[in-house]
């Protein structure tokens, strides 16, 4: 896209599998595979030749979904790491989405299917939860891409950095839910007590890990009771204070500069229903 550059990467488990997502443009998301040489090869000797897989060194469409093992750079040759499949583009959340959380929940209408997967795209105001299908993509043109690209109201460039995995767009489920507006959080940081009724961090606010499943004897420990009658899962996630245009006033007191950086970042934890809309 505009930045090839992939960072803040996180690890999820998803119906057993291990999945590596990493924030571009937007995000995108491989199933990985680790293994340590050596160990569980059936054989005995740590031969793991009918395990090998060659690296893929051509670049085309048809070597985008079979693995490829990574070269390690660090810390030997023990660790095996292998991307089961070239990465998938997360669209949902729409040009410039970022730090979204997957979690699984177990099928409610086939108990002995396999977890249903959702992204999380935003937590607060709202809490925004779209289902997918982690594994399957639909290929998107070039156009397309160039389209979920563009911020409306600004002028379209005629040479957009589009590459191949933009086009692989991860399948989803229905439609995106939408929780009612988050509760008051139950304590603040000191900064609501530097400005009191004004908080000075962004409303939106994204995943950082989720999710701990709660039940009720873990909501109900130490034997005080709530009027909560279903398991939740907990998640963490974060916010940050937004620029502001002051910043850069020669006029405007270092103290106050001080006391609001624009690089400060919170993390909190957060609670949610294990059901559509995710309340």
């Amino acid at each position: 896209y505009d930045s090839p550059t992939f960072m803040d990467y996180r690890l999820f488990v998803l119906n057993g599998d291990l999945y590596l997502h990493a924030n571009v443009d937007t995000v995108a998301v491989s199933k990985l595979d680790l293994r340590a040489k050596g160990f569980g090869d059936g054989d005995g000797d740590g031969n793991n030749e009918s395990r090998s897989i060659p690296p893929v060194r051509k670049h085309g469409n048809e070597n985008f979904d079979r693995p490829y093992k990574l070269r390690n750079l660090y810390g030997g040759d023990l660790l095996e790491v292998t991307l089961q499949r070239q990465f998938i583009t997360i669209w949902s959340g729409g040009h410039g989405g970022k730090n979204f959380a997957l979690f699984s929940v177990p099928n409610v209408t086939h108990p002995v299917s396999p977890d249903s997967v959702y992204v999380e795209i935003n937590i607060t105001p709202e809490h925004h939860v779209q289902q997918v299908l982690p594994d399957e993509y639909d290929q998107l043109t070039l156009q397309q891409v160039f389209e979920l690209m563009w911020k409306k109201g600004t002028k379209k460039k005629r040479h957009a950095n589009i590459d191949k995995i933009g086009q692989r767009s991860m399948k989803v489920v229905g439609n995106m839910t939408k929780s009612d507006e988050s509760p008051e959080a139950s304590f603040h940081t000191t900064d609501q007590y530097w400005f009191p009724g004004k908080t000075p961090f962004k409303v939106n606010s994204h995943g950082g890990a989720c999710c701990v499943s709660f039940s009720l004897d873990d909501i109900n420990m130490g034997g005080t009771q709530h009027n909560h009658h279903e398991p939740l899962l907990v998640g963490i996630a974060h916010t940050k204070v937004p620029w502001q245009p002051w910043y850069s006033k020669d006029h405007i007191p270092q103290e106050r500069k001080d006391m609001l950086p624009h690089t400060h970042y919170v993390s909190f934890f957060y609670a949610f229903d294990p059901r559509p809309p995710f309340q």
